[in-house]
């Protein structure tokens, strides 16, 4: 069905679960389409020093969400929304039609974690200057 790359990927489960500490969090998906990408990621001085991801669904969606969240380690905040997510495929290879939503679910929920970030950052200096 996928192929042993995207397999690998899937059983290892590295690069996914939460961070406690994680100060941008994003989501995407559609329960409809059966897959849900969250990223968690820590950030300090606009660079990404840890992610990671939980995914809800298939194993194309893991695999997607593992291959993702390692790449935007080191990664400043606009590297992370250039993400190229033909890299991604070059990756893990073939990846079946009806499961490239996965792609850009893991776009859009590393957007929603970058913009998270910038909100709270925003909040905390309006806070400061009270």
């Amino acid at each position: 069905m996928y192929n042993q790359k995207i397999m690998d990927i899937f059983t290892s489960q590295e690069n996914m679960g939460e961070i406690r500490t994680a100060n941008a969090i994003g989501e995407a998906g559609s329960a409809s389409l059966g897959d849900i990408l969250k990223f968690y990621m820590v950030v300090e001085d606009e660079k990404i020093v840890d992610a990671k991801c939980k995914a809800f669904g298939s194993a194309v969606a893991i695999a997607v969400g593992s291959v993702c969240a390692q790449s935007l380690i080191g990664k400043t905040l606009t590297q992370a929304l250039e993400l190229d997510i033909n890299q991604v495929v070059e990756e893990l290879g073939e990846i079946p039609e009806n499961k490239k939503h996965c792609l850009v679910a893991a776009k859009e929920a590393i957007a929603t974690a970058v913009n998270y970030y910038y909100k709270k950052q925003e909040k905390a200096e309006k806070e400061e200057v009270k």
